[in-house]
């Protein structure tokens, strides 16, 4: 009787299968943001060649209402994969941005939910969902041995990019509103307090807290650790100064 070798088959058709089983990645971080400028970035969808790691291009080529259009992206990465798609682009308000993949040669499904949920009044929480189906095996396995460093990598850039956007912004707003008017002593020659180059304290105290208070968040700090991440925010700003100083 010949012995039929069905093992080497079956672990096959068992790799086969799971790649086209859609596969679910999902990574949580909280920003020192607030969920409108997060949702700004993340809804224009033009700029992604701009700052996010593997995207080589990223047009805007149909408006279809005015929460949805389409895109084409460019992705390369660099393990040998590249790839040009159109993506469908759904954004709700400061709430959420979906993309789906229409026409990708590599995935049967490719789909990524960016959420945002308020923390406080100058930071959220950023949840990124991504939903893929290899349309073969030596895909998915490349796929799902970089996915993690992948996720890690975008969550970054998009931080980064909103940081660049509006911390600038933040540290002079942030505090208690409008800066007081200046009250000149008496004999102040005239114009002396037209324009001052000082900076409001209040302002810089208010957007450390926030930096502070997030990175405790992520980093799962008990209170008593808030002073030690406050001095590294602080650090982090002041550095942040001198290089723009310079």
């Amino acid at each position: 009787m010949a012995y039929r070798r069905t093992l080497p088959h079956r672990a096959f058709m068992d790799m086969f299968q799971s790649s086209v089983r859609p596969r679910v990645f999902h990574k949580k971080k909280i920003v020192p943001h607030t969920c409108e400028e997060v949702f700004r970035v993340v809804s224009d969808v033009a700029k992604y060649k701009e700052y996010l790691p593997y995207v080589k291009d990223s047009v805007v080529t149909k408006r279809l209402d005015k929460n949805s259009f389409e895109a084409r992206l460019t992705i390369g990465f660099s393990m040998g994969l590249e790839e040009q798609y159109t993506s469908r682009v759904k954004a709700v308000e400061a709430l959420s941005v979906t993309s789906e993949a229409l026409d990708s040669s590599y995935f049967s499904t490719l789909t990524s939910d960016w959420e945002f949920r308020p923390i406080d009044s100058a930071s959220c929480s950023v949840a990124f969902t991504l939903t893929y189906a290899a349309k073969n095996p030596v895909v998915r396995l490349t796929i799902d041995s970089a996915i993690a460093d992948l996720a890690d990598k975008q969550i970054r850039a998009l931080q980064q990019r909103c940081d660049h956007l509006y911390l600038p912004r933040a540290k002079a707003t942030l505090g208690s509103g409008e800066k007081p008017e200046a009250k000149l002593p008496v004999g102040a020659p005239d114009g002396a307090g037209e324009k001052s180059e000082r900076r409001d304290p209040r302002s810089d105290l208010t957007a450390l807290f926030v930096a502070a208070r997030a990175l405790a968040h992520l980093e799962g700090l008990p209170d008593n650790d808030l002073d030690q991440v406050y001095a590294e925010s602080k650090r982090k700003f002041e550095s942040r100064d001198s290089a723009a100083a310079a």
